[in-house]
């Protein structure tokens, strides 16, 4: 069982501070005699020299390893088109004002699945497809907003042809 700290009636979390000015790091596995965890607790001065150290550490293990972490980083770039696609388009949306704050986990897993089927898309056909945003985020006449509602696929001429425009069907 872990101790809970009376000031937030929860378990202690890692910088918590006791009243002596020591600093929580972390519970251990090993259980005490009254069936709390163990728990490690650090002098100010003894936990700045281990956040230098990871700091170190970090910074080094980078430098050596910097070609696995750049393969890494360009793997998952990969595998998830989609999710980078829609953050560049979400963080362009958040950039114009165009995200309502309003939207919902559902509506942002919405969007998701329309950039991973637009993906689908390409591969499929071997035609290059954009979402479109049906109201532009930037129109002459009205803007938009970036919603699942507003967004459709579709090819990249067609999108490229519709330029910055609302269409009326």
């Amino acid at each position: 069982m872990k101790r809970l700290n009376p000031k937030t009636n929860l378990p202690f979390k890692r910088r918590d501070i006791r009243e002596d000015g020591y600093i929580f790091i972390t519970y251990r596995i090993k259980l005490k005699t009254n069936g709390y965890f163990e728990e490690q607790w650090l002098a100010p001065n003894a936990f700045e020299n281990l956040l230098k150290r990871d700091s170190n550490y970090s910074k080094f293990w980078e430098k050596t390893n910097k070609q696995k972490r750049l393969n890494t980083k360009k793997i998952w770039k990969e595998n998830n088109k989609e999710k980078i696609n829609a953050a560049t388009a979400l963080r362009r949306a958040t950039k114009l004002k165009a995200t309502p704050f309003w939207l919902t986990k559902e509506h942002k897993k919405q969007i998701n699945n329309i950039y991973k089927k637009c993906l689908n898309m390409t591969k499929q056909t071997g035609i290059s497809h954009n979402v479109d945003h049906i109201v532009p985020l930037k129109g002459k006449e009205v803007c938009g907003l970036h919603v699942p509602w507003n967004l459709q696929i579709l090819t990249a001429t067609e999108n490229n042809s519709k330029n910055n425009r609302l269409v009326e069907h």
